[in-house]
């Protein structure tokens, strides 16, 4: 039965406009009477007059909760509620839908926060307050944002960044607009924050990048891909990178007040085609350049050995050594973990690690990743490197020299754990000079069809092999690959031989590998002053005992007859205290 519409006179002129808007005729109608002489009400009068009244209210403002990380709220459920994906996960509060930066949920750390799986994705206006906490995302994650996000994070470090299970294994990667403040990354995978996001603003202040460093032409530090970005008070420290340390792609702008350094920071600092200003007096060295300060680690030098006797970080996870370290000696007592730890050594420093006396002990990368990293002369005696399961995709290697470099391995094992690490070749040497005696290569694994399972010989380097083993090694062109006519040298001495390899043994397209005596004369002037005594330059020579670096004696070269001989040569009168070495070779 249709009901009847009603006149209410006394409504006042803004309902009847806001009727009016909503399409409803104000004209007062006729009542309808029906048989018992009543006149009903029409309930869709009402209903016109409630969207009126909404309409009248003024704009409500935005909401914002706060999330409170702890027991029965992760840091990942804690995303999820703010993202608004979850409504009130365990013991957390439900997000709440605000709008803009008035409407972000706050996510409030109250201790320290240890990761073992990738966060969620950040897709909304999003403030992570770490009340001076760490977040350790322990090589399994990274924070990550959407386009159209907005996040704030603040006073908070984050350590070990990067997903190595994952494709992103930066600390930060930010596909939307950012604000940070009071924020120290350390020890990240590859760059500390990589900020991306076309037509995003950036505002970073107070940041401080230290132990971290990233393989190939990576920045360690910042990498600004597009967006324009404003940083003031930064703090690098103790960072390796064969990269800048801030990258600006063109496109990009950056601008730079106050930026301060210590450690190792390679230069050029700041690199790239985008638009750079920057006024931190000193291209992040020195004073940080506008009377403010940041707060820095220094780093030891020497760095002091760890329990297993290696050397460990100061801060981060590159153990980075002084330029003016000089000579070191570490002596492994025990089996050591590399977790997710990379030794770098810079030119002019030489160092020695091997095992105590009777011993040979293991050094582990447990996250498969670079073990050394060198610039330096480094010598390994009786010593076995293991790479852990294969569940990293960069293809990186245990060993990696590049020029003035050098490597002396003795009496050691390179070796997988289990026959699955991938993307790795054993030793990378890039116009670096090698030896390797009585070195075992085992059941290692290639990557794709370029990076070999055992040896890449890149550029001018210099490399002998005497009386090694390549065992169950597959993967990659070859075990040992040399791939570009680059003046290459590989001298295979002694006894060295294959077993099992896939799909061969050497890749040798230029002719670089020489065995025996088909090997051209070569020799060494091996100097004997106050660091090297004559017993050890008859050793070198020998090759008995490859004592270079550690006693400044040049290493000996195994050449082939009186044309190849190393000669000895005495700057002064020297005394001697015990039988010299049997001179077994041509000197």
């Amino acid at each position: 039965m249709n009901g009847a519409r009603v006149w209410f006179p006394g409504l006042n002129e803004k309902l009847t406009s806001a009727l009016n808007t909503a399409g409803i005729n104000m004209l007062p109608p006729p009542p309808i009477k029906y048989c018992n002489n009543t006149t009903l009400f029409d309930f869709r009068l009402l209903k016109a007059i409630l969207i009126a009244l909404v309409l009248l209210l003024p704009a409500l403002p935005a909401f914002a909760n706060d999330i409170n990380v702890g027991s029965g709220c992760s840091l990942a459920q804690a995303i999820n509620e703010a993202n608004e994906a979850t409504s009130g996960t365990g013991s957390c509060a439900a997000g709440d839908n605000g709008s803009g930066d008035a409407g972000a949920d706050k996510i409030i750390l109250s201790g320290k926060a240890t990761l073992f799986d990738q966060l969620p994705t950040i897709t909304s206006h999003v403030t992570i307050s770490g009340g001076g906490n760490t977040i350790n995302l322990n090589l399994f994650s990274n924070i990550v944002t959407s386009a159209d996000s907005n996040l704030t994070l603040e006073n908070i470090t984050l350590e070990d960044g990067g997903n190595r299970l994952g494709s992103s294994k930066v600390t930060l990667e930010l596909g939307g607009s950012a604000t940070l403040n009071q924020v120290h990354i350390e020890g990240s995978q590859l760059s500390g924050i990589h900020a991306k996001g076309n037509n995003a603003t950036y505002t970073f202040s107070n940041i401080v990048f230290q132990g971290s460093g990233a393989p190939w032409n990576l920045p360690s530090a910042l990498y600004i891909e597009n967006g324009q970005a404003t940083v003031s008070n930064l703090g690098i420290g103790s960072m390796q990178s064969a990269g800048p340390m801030i990258r600006v792609d063109s496109g990009a702008q950056l601008t730079l007040t106050g930026c301060k350094s210590i450690g190792r920071v390679l230069n050029p600092a700041i690199t790239g085609d985008g638009t750079i200003s920057d006024n931190s007096s000193g291209a992040c060295s020195g004073a940080i350049g506008n009377g403010a300060e940041v707060t820095l680690v220094p780093v030891e030098n020497p760095p002091p050995a760890s329990a297993c006797g290696l050397p460990r970080p100061t801060t981060g996870d590159w153990v980075n050594v002084p330029d003016d370290a000089g000579t070191l000696e570490y002596v492994l007592t025990s089996d050591c973990e590399m977790n997710n730890r990379t030794l770098y050594i810079p030119s002019g420093v030489k160092m020695r690690i091997s095992s105590e006396a009777g011993e040979k002990h293991t050094i582990t990368a447990v996250a498969n990743f670079q073990l050394f990293v060198s610039a330096g002369d480094l010598t390994l005696k009786n010593v076995e490197l293991v790479g852990a399961a294969g569940d990293v995709d960069l293809p990186v290697s245990f060993l990696s020299v590049s020029a003035p470099g050098t490597l002396v391995m003795e009496d050691s094992t390179i070796r997988s754990a289990d026959g699955t690490t991938a993307g790795r070749s054993a030793v990378d040497l890039n116009a670096a000079e090698a030896t390797f005696e009585r070195v075992a290569f085992n059941n290692l694994r290639g990557f794709s069809t370029w990076k070999p399972s055992g040896l890449s010989v890149v550029g001018p380097s210099k490399v002998t092999i005497r009386d090694s083993t390549f065992t169950g090694n597959e993967g990659g062109p070859a075990v040992i690959n040399i791939p570009a006519d680059e003046g290459a040298s590989v001298r295979m001495l002694g006894t060295n031989t294959f077993s099992g390899s896939v799909p061969k043994d050497i890749h040798d397209p230029h002719s670089a590998v020489c065995e025996g005596a088909a090997c051209p004369a070569d020799n060494a002037d091996i100097n004997v002053d106050a660091t090297c005594s004559l017993a050890n330059a008859i050793r070198s020579a020998n090759g008995d005992e490859q004592v270079s670096p550690m006693d400044d004696c040049e290493a000996g070269i195994e050449g082939v007859g009186a044309a190849g001989a190393d000669k000895i040569v005495l700057s002064a009168t020297t005394s001697v205290s015990a039988q010299l070495p049997e001179i077994r070779t041509h000197v």
